[in-house]
């Protein structure tokens, strides 16, 4: 590649076709374009020009994984025959409406106090995992927007540099 296109064209990302959209994996989509890079890949240029970025992405990742292990503790803990959760799991699964319905049957039930804060609970985490998620697919695709336009400005001896430097 960089003997017949020369360095800088060597470097610049190809735009995957949808026709071959199952056949080769894009390595970062920017709106609805997926690219390849075939000289330098994102990780590296993230890796270089935007580990801040990076970090910040992967610490909102943590943090929403960190929610979702809570929640199958919880739903392990308490979807059991008489857990708090039973009534509303459904082969384990617990889902938004199913909460949403139970709490509407127990509002004035005033024996099931525990279910309605384990289920309130429970419905505080389901919302905090939506939000944590969408932070850390927000950061991802203000991430692959920024290693995208680097592509465009990197330089020959910026690319000569990461080609020959990086193991």
């Amino acid at each position: 590649m960089i003997v017949s296109d020369g360095w800088l064209a060597a470097s610049k990302p190809r735009i995957l076709s949808d026709d071959n959209k199952g056949k080769e994996k894009a390595d970062f989509v920017v709106g609805r374009q997926r690219f390849k890079a075939d000289l330098i890949p994102p990780r590296l240029l993230t890796d270089t020009f935007f580990s801040e970025q990076q970090s910040e992405k992967e610490r909102l990742e943590s943090e929403a994984l960190s929610i979702t292990q809570t929640l199958e503790e919880l739903r392990d803990e308490h979807t059991g025959e008489n857990g708090l959760l039973a009534a509303v799991a459904d082969d384990g699964k617990i889902s938004k409406a199913a909460i949403t319905d139970r709490l509407k049957e127990i509002k004035n039930d005033r024996d099931a106090v525990d279910e309605k804060k384990m289920i309130d609970q429970y419905l505080s985490l389901l919302e905090l995992e939506a939000i944590a998620n969408k932070k850390a697919k927000e950061a991802q695709k203000v991430l692959d927007g920024k290693v995208a336009a680097r592509y465009g400005k990197l330089t020959e001896n910026e690319i000569k540099s990461l080609v020959t430097n990086s193991n």
